[in-house]
C-alpha cells in the first residue's frame, strides 16, 4: 500500500477467514483502510476498510422509471419486433390490463449506453451487421426511440457508441447522431453520470469495468453484477482497476469517483438483467435487445433479452416482450 508519505507492506493471515475473504475482493488502485500492528516491515492486519456506502432511506415513488441499455441497434442480432413491442407498450397500446397500467405510470426511460452496434468495435464485426454505416444506425435508433410518446428518455453512452472510448465518456456526439438530437423528449448525457428525476438519484454507468472484476475477483461473474454493484458502492469508485480492459482517461478530476450516494444505481454491458436492493439503493443491470452473439457463444454467456426492468413506484418488476 501507498500514500503521500511513504509504502506499506500489509500481510493478511488466512487463519482469520472471514478478513481473508475481505482481502481476496481488493484490487489495484482502491482506497483502502487498515487496521493492524506493526511487525518489523509488515503491517499484520486486522480490519480492513473500504470507503463504504451508508444505508439510506427510501424515497416515495409516485411514477415509474424503465430501465434499457444494449439495444445494439444495427447488429443482425438486433431483436426488431421485440422492440416494437416494447416501444407499443410504453405507449399504451400492448399488454394485459396491469402492464398496461404500469406504462400509464412511467415518467422516464433511462438507456444506459450501446443504443446502436457500432463500427469496427471488433476484428469481422461487419459480417454481423445489417447497418455497416454509423450514421444509418443512429437515424434508425432516431426513428425507433421517435415512435416513443409523453416519456422524457435520457441517453448516455457504452463501449460500442460512437465518441470518445476512454471512460468517463462524453455525451454522444451530435454529429453522428443529429436525427436523435432532434427529438424533444431525448437528452443526452455523459457515462457515468448523475441524474435527479423527481427527486430520486440515479447513477447511470454502462458497467465496462465489470470485465475487470469479473476477470480478476473470485466469485464475481457477468453473471452476478449484482454482486459487483454492491462492491462498486462500498469501494466508492466505478473502475478502481486501472491498465486492464477497461480505458480510463487521464482527468485533473477522477469522475469515476462515486461522491454522492444515488437511491438507484443502473447498468448495463453484460447483457444479463440483475437486480438487487442493498442499503436502501436499487441496483439495476438491465439486459439487451440482442440475441446471443458468437463471441458470446464462445464463453457461454447466456443474455437475457427483451426483458425490461421497470421501478413501478418503488417495486421492481420485470416485463418480458420476446
Amino acid at each position: 500500500m501507498e500514500d503521500e508519505t511513504g509504502t506499506a507492506s500489509v500481510l493478511v493471515h488466512n487463519e482469520n477467514h472471514s478478513l481473508f475473504e475481505d482481502a481476496e475482493r481488493v484490487v489495484k488502485d482502491e482506497v483502502l483502510g487498515v487496521v493492524g500492528t506493526r511487525k518489523g516491515s509488515l503491517i499484520m492486519a486486522s480490519q480492513l476498510i473500504n470507503p463504504g456506502t451508508p444505508r439510506i432511506d427510501e424515497k416515495e415513488m409516485d411514477f415509474s422509471m424503465v430501465f434499457l441499455s444494449d439495444t445494439h441497434i444495427g447488429s443482425s442480432t438486433f431483436q426488431g419486433d421485440a422492440f416494437n413491442r416494447f416501444i407499443k407498450w410504453i405507449n399504451g397500446e400492448f399488454g394485459d390490463e396491469k402492464q398496461q397500467e404500469i406504462a400509464s405510470n412511467v415518467r422516464y426511460l433511462i438507456v444506459a449506453g450501446d443504443i446502436v452496434d457500432g463500427i469496427g468495435v471488433y476484428p469481422h464485426q461487419d459480417k454481423e451487421l445489417i447497418i455497416k454505416d454509423i450514421y444509418k444506425q443512429y437515424e434508425e435508433a432516431a426513428r425507433l426511440f421517435g415512435e416513443i410518446d409523453d416519456v422524457q428518455i435520457i441517453i448516455t453512452p457504452g463501449n460500442h457508441d460512437a465518441g470518445r472510448l476512454a471512460e468517463p465518456q462524453p455525451a454522444i456526439p451530435e454529429e453522428y447522431a443529429g436525427d436523435l438530437y432532434k427529438l424533444k423528449n431525448v437528452k443526452f448525457a455523459s457515462n457515468p453520470c448523475m441524474v435527479g428525476l423527481d427527486g430520486i438519484n440515479v447513477l447511470i454507468y454502462h458497467g465496462r469495468s465489470f470485465d475487470d472484476f469479473a476477470m480478476t475477483i473470485k466469485g464475481m461473474s457477468h453473471q452476478n453484477t449484482d454482486i459487483i454493484m454492491k462492491e462498486l458502492l462500498e469501494k466508492r469508485h466505478l473502475a478502481p482497476i486501472y491498465g486492464e480492459r477497461t480505458p480510463l482517461a487521464s482527468e485533473v478530476e477522477d469522475h469515476m469517483v462515486i461522491e454522492e450516494v444515488p437511491d438507484v444505481l443502473h447498468t448495463g454491458h453484460v447483457h444479463i438483467n440483475s437486480y438487487k436492493k442493498y442499503k436502501g439503493i436499487h441496483l439495476v443491470n438491465s439486459g439487451t435487445f440482442q440475441s446471443q452473439t458468437e463471441f458470446q457463444k464462445i464463453y457461454n454467456i447466456m443474455p437475457t433479452v427483451a426483458q425490461v426492468p421497470v421501478l413501478n413506484q418503488g417495486t421492481m418488476k420485470i416485463l418480458k416482450f420476446n
